[in-house]
């Protein structure tokens, strides 16, 4: 992939998630930019400084078109994505510096590459197998996108939350990510998802309204757990042991008053959900209940003989020295789990 010293390389949250899902399903991407560098080389255009896309810009063009395909309930149309795709295209190889620049374009190599995009997006059978493997990506990122709510929301600091990216989102670089934010929308939405249970907001995962839901009571909890997230909060990590260990983030903000709350994520979901093993997207799913084996997450002393209520929705945790993850995330892949400190 191109890279360049500046931000314009920089792509929306879940854009970059669904890129980064492609990490976690080797296999089934380095097998599909295969297929595609064949079938597509009758559309690479030449031109008298080489050929346009180059094989680096043309596996920027693939990772990006799975970058931007969303769930289906929230993807853009196709016509919408080619002008987008084309534009962060011209601009990205500008920025980079390599054929083309800003102070000396190259407008036979910018339109080769858009023109390549374009061609891409216009075909049927390549739009078909787009949609199945982003679709296997677009499983893997929404978990991770989940998890990086609740870590965002929870770790020490300020929570850098962007209007706009309350859903799933697909914004590339300026001017794509500049365009106006539907706020009476996105207040639609947020009613809709918090009069839904939240086993069926997992279930319809695709249209975003399970983030905008964990998203808010994300940063309730700030508000009403505000010793428990402020400076003078403290901070411990929590020890997991068990079958999927390495994929679990666990910790805990306490208060100096003993409150405390404890967050649970999950981290390089993909391999917990197995997506690059060689079965249909549309098998995979989050990682919930028994797919997390004997995993277990250790609970310190001063923090047991309490009951854990999950602000999320979830079923809570029991005053135990140790939780099953199975139990705790047994309805949905991320927890944020709340308890009074011990009366003396």
């Amino acid at each position: 992939m191109l890279t360049t010293s500046t931000h314009d390389t920089k792509r929306g949250e879940d854009v970059r998630l669904r890129i980064a899902a492609l990490t976690e399903m080797p296999r089934a991407w380095a097998d599909a930019v295969r297929r595609w560098r064949a079938a597509h080389a009758p559309l690479v255009t030449s031109t008298s400084a080489g050929p346009a896309p180059d094989p680096a810009t043309q596996h920027l063009i693939y990772q990006t078109l799975v970058g931007v395909w969303a769930p289906r309930p929230v993807r853009a149309t196709r016509e919408s994505l080619t002008h987008r795709v084309g534009a962060y295209l011209v601009k990205a190889t500008r920025e980079a510096g390599w054929r083309t620049t800003h102070a000396q374009p190259d407008a036979a190599f910018e339109a080769g590459v858009t023109g390549f995009a374009a061609a891409l997006l216009a075909d049927d059978a390549f739009v078909a197998e787009l949609d199945a493997i982003a679709g296997r990506a677009n499983e893997v990122a929404m978990v991770a996108s989940l998890a990086q709510v609740v870590l965002r929301s929870l770790s020490p600091g300020v929570p850098d939350t962007y209007q706009g990216c309350e859903g799933w989102e697909d914004s590339l670089v300026d001017p794509d990510n500049r365009r106006p934010v539907d706020l009476d929308h996105a207040a639609v939405e947020l009613a809709a998802a918090e009069a839904t249970d939240v086993a069926r907001l997992l279930a319809t995962r695709g249209d975003g309204r399970i983030k905008r839901r964990v998203l808010a009571q994300c940063l309730r909890a700030r508000q009403a757990w505000r010793a428990c997230a402020g400076a003078d909060a403290g901070y411990t990590p929590l020890a997991v042991s068990g079958d999927w260990a390495d994929h679990v983030v666990a910790f805990a903000r306490t208060a100096p008053d003993g409150d405390a709350l404890v967050v649970l994520a999950s981290r390089l979901p993909g391999r917990v959900m197995g997506a690059d093993a060689a079965h249909d997207p549309g098998e995979l799913g989050p990682p919930v209940g028994t797919t997390w084996g004997d995993t277990t997450v250790a609970v310190p002393e001063a923090m047991r003989g309490r009951q854990w209520t999950d602000c999320l929705g979830g079923p809570g945790a029991p005053a135990a020295a140790h939780w099953a993850l199975c139990d705790v995330l047994a309805t949905l892949p991320v927890a944020l789990l709340a308890a009074k400190g011990r009366t003396p």
